[in-house]
């Protein structure tokens, strides 16, 4: 009797229509009509609906899944040898290719193949390719022995006890059988060598010790098992199956990537011409979308059957909702990878389903700690929070990373979190959930401002980058809910975090848009927001807009008269006009602001006072002077134990070394200058440094060795788009190009130079504005005017980013040298 017969004779036998069926079971009347016309598959939890609504006795429940599901059952009778007939009848058909995993075939197979191993399972987190990857070692195997093999799908089980049941239809046992693991056994002792793969094991893990039994007492069985988690038995070797790489360079060879060629196979058969152009670069925004996981990324092929790759990559960023297949396959709970989540979710505990969504909320992982305080103890206990979290990796529903946390970080794949995410706006919690979120990265970004000019000042500018992602995310979370003033507190927190790391532009577009609400905020934060919204557009160059900020605090602290942060402004607008070459006025503040902090004996502001009139003294050509100033700070550095600041000083102090031509000192406190801002991660000092250096050399005219410190300085300039490093040294390159007699190639670095500054608006320091007009003097005395113009003018017309890749590819081959003959 086929399942459809079945479903109609029960629904008769209870009085009920069709149309009264499909209303208790929520389906279409439709849906109802084709599976008694045995046209449609159910689903497993529709199944588990029917089951209990008939009143369906367990021992029978196997025999209709494997009616509904359409699953092979060999029919039952004597142990029989399989032929190549039999073993594709139970072998799933492959029916795609296989893509990239050539080194995990190999050695599954490898493992597989030796005779100490009896059990592998294939562990691995939702829609990874467990069950494809077992398939295609299966087909190694095969081709390397002769040995049996039988497969055996265990995802349509309803419980552990029909496990032994299960493999003995697959090994033609005769079922039902008073001893389940006797009649298995018996099937097993009249085969040689056999390979029994288990596939989908994770829901009948109570099943485990009868599979350890089976191995024990039939030495010539082998077992390979997927799952999402390990059986934990003592023969077993785990292998943890990752998501496919994918690319981290866009401007790499993508095709030959795996991610991408796998997305680019299920994609091409959809496209209406074969020659069709394919988007390699957004098809690789994909897959770093879905961080590899092979069944997310072939429901995402099949989606641009009917819509675009840029449509596909938006909607991804947001939900899961658009990975699904319409066309029925082998495996309902894999037709979207929210059902194939589904399935995993269903098999946790209710603390581990608490754990896995509260989880979802931290978009740079968690640890432990941070984890239990934004649970709050009525959610789940602080002392299960770190077991559960463990439970769910080995469940591959989280990773775990080793870190400066004491238990490590705890982090979901992507796919994952937007699952967790999309269950948890479901839930009367999540409000709730993200305030507490919120509330914990602001109390953690206000620490970590005091400590970052303390003597752990390193630890903690590590510690807020690994939480960076949570920080970014609940700023944005906050200003979306307009909680302006906690969005403002968090800002001003992080401004110095993002001074030193060079993320000046985002801390600049957070800042401009919470003064957008800035009636909310109360004037002491307010004149503090002002402040360091000017410190970003100080960094990025664009000092009448810093200054109209900065005036704008100082304004807000004259009402409050708070003498302390007006000094503080001071010392800001100090250095606009040491920017734009108002040296005397600058020293007169300075020095004014320097017997302020004296007075109160604030060692972290004299040495920064003291640093700066280094600078100054260095401008106005008082070396002496600019020497006395930079050793005092020095010694207020190494008082505090502030690393940022002897970095900086260190650097002043090879500028001023440079200045005079003493290119060995300079070269000197250079290096030590950049070991610091290499230890601290920064990558605007360090690409600053980079190109002190490269000044050093270009003046000792060591081509080679200026060009490893340009390619390194442009190189990193451009990961924080600090443009105006990359303006000044693009100027030192063409200084480098000029006194190497390439002189039109000059003039093209030195129009490019100056469109980066108009472009990005940079008012840049009177040293670039009195180099660039050095340098253009020079051109000009060595260059017929119209040749240098229409290099320049080429030079400020071209595509920046293009010019920059190809001018750093020709400083790769100076540094490589001339090829060997």
């Amino acid at each position: 009797m086929s399942f459809g017969r079945w479903l109609q004779q029960q629904r008769t036998s209870q009085g009920l229509s069709g149309a009264e069926l499909a209303q208790r079971l929520q389906i279409s009347a439709a849906l109802v009509q084709q599976l008694e016309a045995d046209v449609s598959r159910p689903s497993l939890a529709l199944l588990q609906e029917l089951f209990t609504l008939f009143d369906v006795p367990l021992e029978a429940q196997t025999e209709l899944v494997y009616q509904a599901r359409a699953l092979a059952k060999l029919p039952t009778g004597p142990a029989l040898a399989l032929d190549s007939r039999t073993r594709a009848t139970i072998f799933p058909q492959l029916l795609t290719s296989f893509v990239g995993r050539e080194r995990e075939v190999e050695h599954v197979a490898e493992l597989l193949l030796r005779p100490d191993v009896r059990l592998v399972t294939l562990t691995g987190p939702p829609g990874v390719g467990k069950t494809r990857l077992s398939l295609q070692v299966l087909h190694e195997v095969q081709a390397r022995s002769a040995q049996e093999w039988v497969f055996v799908p265990l995802d349509a089980l309803s419980s552990d006890q029909l496990v032994l049941e299960t493999i003995g239809y697959a090994l033609q046992v005769p079922f039902p059988a008073p001893d389940p693991l006797q009649a298995v056994l018996d099937g097993l002792a009249q085969r040689d060598a056999l390979l029994l793969v288990l596939d989908n094991f994770e829901h009948v893990m109570a099943a485990a010790p009868q599979i350890a039994e089976l191995l024990y007492r039939v030495p010539h069985l082998t077992c390979l098992t997927t799952s999402r988690e390990p059986l934990r038995l003592s023969l077993e070797h785990e292998y943890s199956v990752p998501p496919l790489p994918v690319p981290s360079d866009l401007s790499a060879d993508l095709s030959a990537n795996p991610a991408v060629s796998l997305f680019v196979q299920r994609l091409e058969p959809l496209l209406g011409s074969p020659h069709a152009k394919i988007d390699l670069a957004m098809i690789a925004k994909i897959c770093q979308q879905l961080e590899g996981l092979p069944l997310a990324l072939e429901l995402a092929a099949a989606s641009a059957a009917h819509t675009t790759l840029p449509q596909i990559y938006s909607q991804l960023q947001y939900t899961l909702k658009g990975l699904r297949q319409t066309l029925l396959g082998p495996q309902q709970r894999q037709q979207s990878m929210e059902s194939a989540l589904e399935w995993s979710f269903r098999l946790l505990n209710p603390e581990q389903q608490t754990v896995f969504l509260s989880a979802s909320v931290f978009a740079g992982g968690c640890t432990p700690e941070s984890l239990a305080i934004i649970l709050a103890e009525q959610m789940v206990s602080p002392l299960a929070v770190l077991p559960t979290l463990q439970s769910l990796v080995e469940k591959n529903l989280m990773q775990w990373s080793p870190s400066e946390d004491i238990h490590g970080r705890f982090a979901m794949l992507t796919p994952l979190r937007q699952y967790a995410q999309s269950m948890l706006i479901q839930s009367d919690h999540l409000l709730e959930l993200k305030l507490r979120y919120a509330d914990y990265f602001v109390r953690l970004a206000l620490q970590g401002m005091q400590e970052l000019t303390g003597p752990a000042q390193m630890d903690w500018k590590q510690r807020l980058e690994r939480e960076y992602a949570n920080l970014r995310t609940v700023l944005t979370f906050l200003i979306e809910q307009e909680h302006f003033t906690s969005a403002a507190e968090l800002a001003v927190a992080l401004s110095r975090f993002w001074y030193i790391q060079g993320y000046h532009h985002e801390g600049r577009a957070f800042m401009e848009q919470i003064l957008d609400g800035q009636t909310r905020i109360e004037p002491g934060l307010l004149m503090r927001l002002y402040k360091e919204a000017g410190v970003m557009l100080y960094a990025l160059g664009q000092l009448e807009r810093a200054r109209s900020k900065y005036e704008r605090a100082l304004q807000l602290a004259w009402q409050l008269e708070d003498e302390r942060f007006i000094a503080s402004v001071r010392y800001n607008l100090s250095l606009l006009g040491l920017q734009q070459g108002s040296y005397d006025e600058v020293e007169s503040l300075l020095r004014e602001n320097l017997a302020f902090w004296r007075n109160l004996d604030e060692p972290y502001q004299i040495a920064n006072t003291l640093n700066t009139l280094g600078i100054v003294a260095t401008r106005q050509n008082h070396l002496d002077e600019a020497v006395a100033f930079y050793q005092e700070s020095l010694k207020y550095w190494r008082l505090i134990q502030h690393t940022v600041g002897l970095a900086s000083t260190y650097n002043n102090l090879g500028e001023l070394a440079l200045y005079q031509n003493q290119l060995t000192s300079a070269e000197q406190w250079l290096r030590l200058s950049l070991d610091m801002w290499r230890s601290l991660d920064s990558h605007m000092f360090i690409a600053n440094t980079l190109h002190n250096l490269g000044q050093v050399h270009v003046k000792r005219g060591q081509l080679a060795q200026a060009a490893v410190w340009m390619h390194e300085a442009l190189v990193t300039a451009l990961r924080v788009n600090d443009w105006a490093c990359i303006a000044e040294a693009l100027t030192t390159l063409a200084d480098l190009l000029l006194r190497h007699n390439d002189l039109g190639e000059a003039a093209v670095v030195a129009g490019v130079a100056d469109q980066i500054v108009s472009l990005h608006g940079i008012q840049m320091p009177t040293p670039y504005r009195e180099a660039r007009m050095g340098l253009l003097q020079a051109l000009r005395e060595q260059l017929d005017p119209l040749f240098l113009f229409d290099h320049w003018q080429f030079g400020a017309a071209t595509d920046v980013l293009t010019y920059l890749q190809d001018m750093l590819a020709q400083l790769s081959t100076l540094i490589a040298g001339p090829p060997q003959t």
